[in-house]
This record gives C-alpha cells, sequence and structure tokens, in this order.
C-alpha cells in the first residue's frame, strides 16, 4: 500500500489517500502533544519538514491519479475535492493504475 510515501511519482488510490491522512492526523496530534510537553519550537519545526513533504507527495500522487497534473494540489481545499473523485481507469501518463485488479482465468 504505502510504496515510496515520499516520492512525488506515481498514483495512489483514494484509500490510500484518505488512509495516509488519518495515519498522519494521529501522528501529528500525538507528536503535538509531546512537544507542547517539552516546549519546544525547534523539534515542531524539525517534525514539520517531513510531514509536510509526505502531505504534499501524497497529494500529488492524488492529484496523477485523476490525470491532472499535481500542481493541483496547491489550490487551497482541492485535496478534498480530489477526494471524491474516482480515479482513472488503467494506465495513464502519470504511470500504472494503482488497482491491482487480478483476472481469473
Amino acid at each position: 500500500m504505502f510504496e515510496n510515501p515520499f516520492s512525488f511519482k506515481g498514483r495512489i488510490r483514494r484509500l490510500e489517500f484518505l488512509a495516509s491522512g488519518l495515519i498522519l492526523s494521529i501522528f501529528n496530534i500525538i507528536f503535538n502533544i509531546l512537544i507542547t510537553s517539552i516546549k519546544s519550537p525547534l523539534l515542531l519545526f524539525i517534525f514539520m519538514i517531513p510531514t509536510t513533504w509526505f502531505c504534499l507527495a501524497q497529494n500529488w500522487k492524488r492529484c496523477h491519479d485523476i490525470n491532472i497534473s499535481g500542481w493541483h494540489s496547491l489550490i487551497p481545499l482541492f485535496p478534498l475535492v480530489y477526494l471524491f473523485i474516482p480515479g482513472t481507469k488503467g494506465d495513464n501518463k502519470y504511470g500504472q493504475s494503482p488497482k491491482k485488479i487480478k483476472k481469473f482465468e
């Protein structure tokens, strides 16, 4: 499911996009509780770098799944829109389909 989570290449399904958002939210809550108890803004800043990169990469790949440029993920509230848009069936210019559909013969 989470192949190359920090990469901007490839495509992810809505399920992986939603799961990564939920995992990131839970991780952020736990880490923010720890940081506020330590009261270290430097640790918070250091933590924000990889989480921001992860979030942008997941948004970028979700855009690729619906066959649009990843730059659309920088539009405010647009990630909420493409959470409900189904991905392109089959391969597109951004890569292979993330659905692993196996046909039984």
